[in-house]
């Protein structure tokens, strides 16, 4: 029973902790519109989603580059990351066949 509570108990604490960028909208030039959202955990893992479809799901630990596909549209994030007291700064510029789409802050 114990170790259910600390297994529910440290599952919220981490669900909380994870930050998520604003919503920004970039229409293509067929005319579709895509909403552009993003999730950082403390972990580094980056999730970047188009249209509530998960595109990008990876930590940059090679590059700062990483890249995902939408409707055979090719995706990249290029982000940087910047340390702080309490965790760090990151920032996701999003590339759609590589015309600038968004820029998520995640805070």
């Amino acid at each position: 029973m114990y170790k259910l509570i600390i297994f529910l108990f440290l599952t919220t604490l981490l669900t909380g902790c994870a930050s998520h960028s604003s919503r920004q909208v970039f229409k293509t030039d067929s005319g579709e519109n895509l909403n552009i959202t993003g999730t950082s955990s403390p972990s580094l893992l980056i999730t970047i989603y188009i249209n509530g479809e998960v595109v990008i799901n990876s930590i940059p630990i090679f590059s700062d580059e990483m890249v995902g596909e939408y409707n055979s549209s090719k995706v990249r994030a290029k982000c940087k990351f910047e340390s702080q007291m309490f965790g760090s700064k990151k920032e996701c510029d999003v590339y759609v066949n590589g015309k600038y789409a968004a820029n998520l802050y995640f805070r």
